[in-house]
């Protein structure tokens, strides 16, 4: 423990003034300033986009053509199962609530741009691949390199958690895929 005195001419008057003062400094000194995880090996939010939207690919190509309700357990994101409280309602941790909105937030932007089909429901949305989604994802890169869709190399990386893979997958499926928008909406 770091002893700390304060000199009366800081303000503190009398001994056992600098006494309590002295006290609460080795309180901060010795209190972690940042409890929290090292924030080092934080992912950006393109780096956390690049993975949900695996997930989400992953799992709608799994299912494909069943509509499929996005949520952190059903991509693969957290094996985690909300709880009950007593008058029945849901409980849901923090981690959840947080991973269900980027999630969400995700689906929404590759259904506004194309890639996935949306439908609406009274409290959540259900979404498919849209066609030039699911083309994308059968698209076979290199055949003599193996038969191995770009839906299966996404599955496949994002599973062994492969951060660099999995980004570079999802790069590859938005270019596969922009083409093809860009002839269904007759700019191409």
């Amino acid at each position: 423990m770091l002893d700390i005195s304060v000199p009366p001419r800081q303000g503190v008057g009398n001994k056992k003034t600098r006494s309590v003062a002295g006290i609460w400094l080795r309180a901060i000194v010795d209190t972690p300033k940042d409890t929290r995880p090292d924030r080092t090996m934080e992912k950006t939010n393109i780096e956390r986009f690049d993975e949900v939207a695996a997930q989400i690919l992953s799992a709608l190509y799994e299912t494909f053509p069943r509509p499929t309700h996005i949520d952190p357990k059903v991509i693969g994101v957290l094996d985690e199962t909300p709880t009950r409280d007593d008058t029945g309602g849901v409980i849901y941790s923090e981690e959840w609530k947080e991973l269900t909105t980027f999630a969400n937030h995700t689906a929404k932007w590759l259904a506004e741009e194309g890639y996935l089909s949306e439908r609406s429901g009274r409290s959540y949305s259900m979404y498919t691949l849209s066609a030039v989604g699911l083309k994308s994802l059968k698209h076979v890169d290199q055949p003599e390199l193996g038969a191995d869709t770009l839906g299966e190399k996404i599955k496949k990386a994002s599973s062994d958690g492969a951060r660099a893979t999995t980004s570079k997958l999802v790069d590859q499926f938005f270019a596969i895929g922009a083409p093809l928008l860009a002839k269904a909406i007759g700019v191409g």
